[in-house]
Parts: C-alpha cells; sequence; structure tokens
C-alpha cells in the first residue's frame, strides 16, 4: 500500500526475494561493490600477464574494464556511505556533499536506475567479452544486478521518481 503523504511503498506484495526497495537496492549495492572488487583485483593481476605476453587488445579492454569499475567502484562507495549516515541520521559532513555533488557531474548516469542498469549491463558484455572464467562469473553479477535495477525501476514508482537510492524514512 501506499502511504498517501510521502508516496513510499510500504508493503513487501512486491517484494523481490522478500525484499522491500530499500533491501533490494542495499543488496544490490554490496553485490556491486563485492563484484567491482574483484574486478579490480582480477584487472591488476591480469594486466601484468598481458603486457608479459604483448596481448594489446587484451591490455586495452582491461585499461577500459578498469576505469569503468573504478568509476562503479566510487559511485557505490559513497552511496554505501550516505546510506550507512542516513540509517544513523547524520547527515555528514560538507566534504561528503561536495565529493557527492562531484560524482553526480562527472559520473551523473550511474545516479539513475536506468543509467546504473544499462551501464552494468555494459561491464557484464565487457567481462564477457574477455573470456575468462572468473571474468565470466562476475559479469553474471552484473547482469544480474542490471535486471534488479530494471526490476527495482518497473516495480517502485517512488524509485523511477527519486533517480537515486531512495532514503530511509521515520514512520
Amino acid at each position: 500500500s501506499l502511504r498517501p503523504n510521502v508516496g513510499r511503498t510500504n508493503s513487501y506484495e512486491y517484494a523481490l526475494f522478500g525484499w522491500a526497495l530499500e533491501e533490494l537496492v542495499g543488496n544490490l549495492r554490496i553485490a556491486n561493490l563485492a563484484a567491482t572488487f574483484c574486478t579490480l583485483l582480477w584487472v591488476l593481476f591480469s594486466w601484468v600477464g598481458k603486457l608479459i605476453f604483448l596481448q594489446l587488445h587484451q591490455l586495452v579492454l582491461l585499461g577500459y574494464l578498469a576505469i569503468l569499475t573504478a568509476s562503479l567502484f566510487l559511485v557505490e562507495v559513497m552511496g554505501y556511505y550516505r546510506q550507512q549516515l542516513s540509517s544513523r541520521g547524520d547527515l555528514g559532513s560538507t566534504h561528503t556533499s561536495v565529493m557527492e555533488e562531484r560524482l553526480r557531474d562527472q559520473l551523473g548516469l550511474l545516479f539513475h536506475p536506468a543509467g546504473k542498469a544499462a551501464y552494468l549491463l555494459f561491464l557484464a558484455i565487457l567481462c564477457w567479452a574477455m573470456d575468462g572464467l572468473m571474468l565470466g562469473l562476475i559479469g553474471g553479477v552484473y547482469a544480474c544486478s542490471a535486471l534488479g535495477y530494471v526490476y527495482a525501476f518497473n516495480t517502485y514508482p517512488e524509485f523511477r521518481r527519486a533517480g537515486a537510492t531512495p532514503r530511509a524514512t521515520p514512520s
């Protein structure tokens, strides 16, 4: 049902895996953080091998993957930090606001659910193009996360309107 004063869904009848919207977005964020961390570690160690064996086309793809993954990692860490601050009732410092504002200016696509889903799908395709088991699994995590964002975008109208991660409101 909808609370008429704020328009937020407070029911679990549409919940995927029994998660409400805030829980779904939080779990997608954790999955993205884990996948980006694994991707960055894999890129770091495999880059040296590709350089030694002069596989230049793979080096270029690894470079793109590292840059795109690092940008997603920054956005997700910032979102996780803001979620922790808002759950404690703390608004954070002005440095936090300035950093988030700069990230929104530079990486605005990642702050909208549809844009983040498209970005994650692109990362999944890039991982699958690298032809490795580990990156194939990580690409699967990115694809599942993209489907989760598409589901949240289509199911929850407040997520669509907000264009950002919803914040918990006191009842």
